[in-house]
């Protein structure tokens, strides 16, 4: 159950238990005294209900965050990966890859004689955790690699690099 559908049945069993017993001092509805010791079991239990309800909003919204993190700690692998496999690259070429040759450079050659790749593990350049391509930028000889993070869009934020330019 969604925390939404949980909290409107939560309400209603509130509000349910509050007409009930207006319905009893108002004397509307006669019960008796076994009557009476049941209904104290079953406002325990909406009490016992209600009041984990309360915790479960207070400290139900933190549920995803660990999901979140490690979203960002597979992204952040994923670019040390990738950065390892530069640096390997511009050990063995003497260079670090043109924004032309992006990444891809990595893993297929494009005609390098000093090219001893594939500089990574996959067929593939890998993508970051919300499925977005890295960025690859090579800034007066220095590479930096970017995911645009939870959002799926550059230059907010929440992107995650390779360093802070």
């Amino acid at each position: 159950m969604s925390l939404e559908i949980v909290r409107v049945v939560l309400l209603l069993l509130v509000a349910a238990a509050i007409a009930g017993l207006v319905f009893i001092a108002k004397g509307i509805v006669k019960i008796s005294r076994r009557q009476i010791l049941q209904g104290i079991s079953y406002v325990t239990v909406g009490g016992l209900i209600l009041f984990l309800s309360f915790v479960f909003t207070i400290f139900g919204v933190n549920f995803g965050s660990p999901r979140k993190d490690a979203m960002r700690k597979a992204t952040r692998g994923s670019i040390a990966n990738i950065t390892l496999g530069l640096d390997t690259f511009q050990t063995d070429t003497g260079r670090y890859p043109t924004e032309k040759e992006g990444l891809d450079i990595l893993i297929n050659n494009s005609g390098l004689g000093n090219w001893k790749g594939p500089y990574m593990r996959t067929n593939e350049v890998p993508k970051d955790s919300w499925g977005t391509p890295f960025r690859y930028t090579l800034t007066n000889g220095v590479p930096l690699v970017i995911s645009a993070g939870p959002d799926m869009k550059l230059g907010t934020s929440d992107d995650i690099q390779s360093y802070s330019p």
